[in-house]
């Protein structure tokens, strides 16, 4: 395990992966992809279109290393930008959106 997965502690299965990341206008919460999801959506946070609908999917992993590529994919998700990245211009999410119910 990477120091950068030991550093994040594992999250439960219904926070939300695109953690604190500024979401394009108009995304609704249910396209938001949450831990415990196998497949992981990333266009809520692309804001220039370019007609593909990346995804990371851990099914392709063996069940035995799901757990800690999870883990890593979302330390670097919801880990701070890259120098020189832009600001949050619109709303981020953390584990619950606002107005949200609990299921």
């Amino acid at each position: 395990m990477t120091a950068l997965a030991r550093s994040v502690a594992l999250p439960g299965d219904e926070v939300f992966v695109l953690h604190d990341r500024p979401l394009r206008d108009g995304v609704a919460v249910g396209e938001i992809s949450q831990f415990g999801d196998d497949v992981w959506r990333l266009q809520p946070v692309i804001h220039k279109s370019s007609g593909r609908d990346p995804i990371l999917n851990f099914n392709r992993f063996p069940v035995r290393f799901r757990p800690v590529a999870k883990q890593l994919a979302y330390a670097m998700l919801s880990g701070p930008l890259p120098q020189g990245g832009s600001a949050a211009r619109s709303r981020g999410y953390g584990a619950r959106p606002p107005n949200s119910s609990a299921s």
